[in-house]
């Protein structure tokens, strides 16, 4: 029997040892789940933290995007600019400073057409404009006095012309030949 109490020593060593590491084993699986539900929890935590950054850094592109499209007339604005006789880019240009010059938004387009100061503003404008396109193709200078340099100018007034008075010697030349013959023509008596 001695060996059997021996045999039970060691068994119940080994048992103790089993239910030591056992116990060990459980504490040990406990730990590595909190361990991984705080790697979890700390995971999900920063993925929250850079969703959080995400739309504060979208809501201030998006606003940037509106402030710089709010200067832009859209398909709503450009159809009511179109039934108010608006259809030049420099009229829907002068529109939108009228906009910003009253303080008013793209929304509000009827109470600014309906405002008398715009209308004759708009009116000033457009005749301008017109005014401006019917004369950009005139070409000014110096007038080269085309009466006085005709030979019926000379021969109505007598005289031939000197050098002040016509610089071109060619045309000087022309009126006093046209001058000749209109005095060789003429009669001298009334019988002849």
């Amino acid at each position: 029997m001695p060996e059997t109490n021996e045999e039970t020593t060691v068994e119940s060593k080994e048992t103790t040892e089993e239910v030591e590491s056992t116990e060990s084993d459980t504490k040990l699986e406990e730990l590595q789940g909190e361990l991984t539900k705080r790697d979890e929890t700390i995971g999900s935590l920063k993925r929250e933290l850079k969703d959080a950054k995400k739309p504060k850094e979208d809501t201030t592109s998006k606003t940037e995007k509106k402030e710089e499209k709010t200067d832009e007339f859209g398909l709503l604005e450009l159809t009511y600019l179109k039934g108010e006789e608006v259809k030049s880019d420099d009229e829907v240009e002068f529109v939108r400073e009228q906009l910003k010059e009253l303080n008013l938004t793209k929304d509000q387009l009827p109470k600014l057409f309906s405002n008398k100061y715009f209308q004759s503003e708009l009116e000033t404008f457009r005749t301008e404009k017109v005014n401006k396109d019917a004369t950009s193709d005139v070409k000014g200078g110096a007038s080269e006095g085309k009466a006085v340099n005709t030979p019926e100018y000379w021969i109505a007034k007598g005289v031939p012309p000197t050098r002040e008075q016509v610089p071109d010697r060619k045309t000087r030349a022309k009126i006093a030949k046209a001058m000749i013959a209109n005095t060789k023509s003429s009669k001298m008596f009334y019988s002849d």
